[in-house]
């Protein structure tokens, strides 16, 4: 009886130290690779047509899976360069074609390289000319793509299994010490190996899946030109 107890003691501190740890790292902060700026800024009206187009993010977005589109005022597609990164990954920078007065959307759907998320969205710029607000006659509107449920399942599942890893091992050094293990111990660590395992398969075959829709376009409607 005493032992069965503090087996389910040992198992109720791993968990509970995990979960600590889940939630602490845990804000409403990290928004995926959510748009911080960019160059032109969006709604900007500029004076001469940018030879770069300039997007940073708050996560850095993998660009073999992530995907940029510049359309002109009639919904024509106008060929970006090949984007490149800033050291830290954050910024992201695309090689403008001869641009002539206008607006012009550039509508992006980035993946997370920290949690595996896609996002998206667009911002207008005007050379010559102000652009028209999202969904104004001649503008645009980008339909944002949320994480896929298997994205967000598995991302949940292996940040809870190495959580409850890393507290056990934590407390197995720290309270128990190395000359014996924990009562109750096994279970837990065999349950915490099992999800980081299962979610790392589902975050796998979630990036596979988001490198297939790479090869369907943006979903991006263009309004009707005044």
């Amino acid at each position: 009886m005493r032992r069965s107890r503090a087996a389910s003691t040992t198992g109720a501190i791993v968990v509970a130290v995990a979960t600590a740890t889940i939630l602490a790292g845990a804000s409403p902060a990290a928004a995926h690779s959510a748009l911080e700026r960019s160059s032109p800024r969006d709604g900007a009206i500029v004076g001469t047509a940018p030879t770069e187009l300039i997007l940073a993010f708050s996560e850095p977005p993998d660009l073999e899976i992530s995907d940029f589109e510049l359309l002109d005022s009639d919904g024509s597609s106008r060929t970006l360069g090949p984007p490149g990164a800033s050291d830290d990954g954050l910024r992201v920078t695309l090689p403008a074609p001869d641009l002539g007065e206008g607006s012009y959307t550039l509508a992006f759907r980035v993946t997370s390289t920290v949690d595996g998320h896609t996002t998206g969205g667009a911002i207008t710029f005007g050379i010559g000319e102000p652009p028209p607000a999202p969904g104004a006659p001649g503008g645009s509107t980008y339909e944002t793509p949320g994480p896929s449920p298997l994205s967000v399942a598995g991302r949940w599942l292996l940040d809870v299994g190495l959580a409850i890893i890393v507290a056990a091992a934590a407390m197995w050094w720290l309270v128990f010490g190395t000359e014996r293990r924990p009562p109750g111990l096994r279970p837990v660590l065999l349950t915490a190996w099992a999800a980081a395992a299962v979610g790392a398969v589902a975050v796998a075959a979630a990036a596979a899946d988001a490198a297939a829709r790479r090869q369907h376009p943006l979903r991006i409607r263009c309004g009707a030109s005044a």
